[in-house]
């Protein structure tokens, strides 16, 4: 008696067993047992997108963060160039408002200067006339009065001077007052020097750091700036 099995290719169905694989899931007790089949080569792909999205997931996150890492630092140098450039913009205003300061008072002194010339030339032409005028038979001279010469007053003036000694440094503070009043402003150069209370000493101190020939700074340009219409407080450091 021949088999129902006799006739079938059992090499077919051990390859197909061969490529599939059973999962079993056993519940509790009583309970249905539920198996079935998954490709090994869903199995092969689905591992293969593993090994392939993991490496991937770390590089791409790793990038991430150090893109982030980027943009935050070159967020805080354009701030830190925006402060700069802030800055920057308000010391030039500041310094152009003092160089309109310097040439309106330089062009107060060429006028002063040139209205000085102008009666100068006045005066002298009046004396030319009078020497070629002819001189009548009587002359009354008229007695000479002493010339007074008016010599220029001071122009500013140092108030509330306080002066700090903090070791081998001194650190001198004032205010300087322009005397003249108004509207006129008046500018200059500040030279600080200090010299040692006790008796043999002869070191001087200057500020800022300049070549003293004969007590007197060689370059007085070198000075620090002001120009005031008011007062300006000045702070100097000797040492």
């Amino acid at each position: 008696m021949e088999t129902p099995e006799k006739g079938l290719p059992p090499l077919k169905r051990k390859q197909q067993r061969e490529n599939r694989l059973t999962v079993i899931i056993m519940g509790k007790l009583g309970k249905k047992v539920r198996s079935f089949e998954i490709s090994r080569r869903v199995i092969f792909w689905a591992t293969l997108f593993l090994i392939v999205y993991i490496p991937a997931s770390i590089i791409v996150i790793n990038r991430y963060i150090d893109l982030r890492a980027i943009h935050l630092i070159e967020t805080q140098r354009a701030n830190h160039l925006q402060e700069q450039v802030t800055e920057s913009k308000k010391r030039l205003f500041v310094s152009r408002e003092r160089i309109a300061f310097l040439e309106k008072y330089i062009q107060s002194i060429e006028n002063q200067k040139q209205t000085k010339k102008s009666a100068g030339e006045s005066k002298q032409e009046v004396a030319r006339v009078k020497a070629a005028a002819p001189s009548p038979a009587v002359s009354y001279k008229a007695p000479k009065q002493a010339e007074t010469k008016q010599e220029p007053g001071p122009i500013v003036s140092i108030d509330d001077m306080v002066i700090k000694k903090e070791g081998s440094t001194v650190e001198v503070d004032f205010r300087l007052v322009n005397l003249k009043g108004g509207d006129n402003a008046v500018g200059g150069y500040i030279h600080i020097i200090g010299k040692s209370a006790e008796p043999d000493a002869s070191m001087l101190w200057t500020f800022p750091h300049e070549k003293l020939v004969e007590g007197v700074p060689e370059n007085y340009r070198r000075g620090q700036l002001f120009l005031i219409q008011r007062f300006k407080p000045v702070k100097g450091r000797l040492g």
